[in-house]
């Protein structure tokens, strides 16, 4: 793996811990086994980040900060390229729109919400 993100997806997948070939034990999965390999995380690597937030209003406005920062640190890098996922996107969907459909064009960023019942998406049903 070249990087955290990618090393997590790596252990998840292969069900290991810190690239060990052995299966995983009690005390490892309490942090407790001293035996296994460190991982060394380069300082530059955001491949996973963190972040702590006092509304869902206020993630989404971390979350669009972030993306707006990907898209223009690369220009491969698209809208079409991301997909962010949460436990209910319905108590997410109205702040969605006031946030990502921008008011000013260079803010606004490209979005479909899926995952919502006919209910949800039209209050007439």
């Amino acid at each position: 793996p070249q990087n955290l993100l990618e090393h997590i997806q790596h252990e998840i997948l292969n069900l290991t811990l810190r690239g060990s070939p052995e299966p995983l034990s009690a005390e490892a999965l309490l942090g407790q086994d001293q035996s296994l390999p460190r991982q060394v995380i380069d300082a530059g690597d955001n491949s996973l980040k963190v972040v702590s937030c006092h509304s869902r209003l206020r993630e989404l406005e971390v979350l669009h900060d972030h993306l707006l920062r990907f898209f223009r640190q690369g220009p491969d890098n698209h809208p079409g390229d991301v997909i962010v996922m949460m436990p209910d996107v319905a108590e997410y969907a109205p702040l969605i729109h006031g946030v990502f459909g921008g008011h000013r064009q260079e803010l606004a960023i490209p979005y479909a919400i899926s995952d919502r019942s006919l209910v949800q998406e039209s209050p007439l049903l």
